[in-house]
């Protein structure tokens, strides 16, 4: 194989991630199903915060997108994690947006409220999650 047909392909095995990211349309309508520890009331907090143009529905009848999803309970820190040991997250979520109609995946994404840089000091919990999770999200919708 000569070199410009490898090149192809190592262009093309690259470009396939891009290929298959599926995008949300701006303006469309999502609706939040309740999720565990009310992750799902940051998350639609942090959307209308960060200024996503997606619009947020009360009934799943009347939304193109569906977002599903759980957090996990806060878990209590020992004293000396952060300090001695590794900062590990106290919470964490996780979340997937379907079509309504197809409930083909279109996008799913997890956080933590672990932060690298304040270890202990800095402000974790869902709020956190969410706005990490939101973060994610902002990068598909076009």
């Amino acid at each position: 194989m000569s070199v410009w047909g490898k090149v192809l392909i190592v262009a093309l095995i690259a470009a396939v991630p891009a290929l298959c990211q599926f995008t949300l349309k701006k303006g469309s309508k999502i609706f939040i199903e309740k999720m565990q520890e009310d992750l799902d009331g940051y998350i639609t907090a942090e959307i209308v915060q960060k200024k996503i143009q997606l619009e947020i529905v009360n009934e799943a009848e009347l939304a193109d997108y569906v977002m599903i999803g759980n957090g996990t309970p806060e878990q209590a820190r020992k004293w000396h994690q952060g300090w001695l040991t590794a900062e590990q997250d106290r919470t964490s979520g996780n979340v997937r947006i379907y079509e309504r109609v197809t409930k083909k995946l279109v996008f799913a994404a997890e956080a933590g409220d672990r932060s690298l840089m304040w270890g202990a000091m800095a402000r974790g919990g869902q709020r956190k999650v969410a706005s990490r999770l939101v973060d994610k999200l902002k990068n598909h919708v076009k």
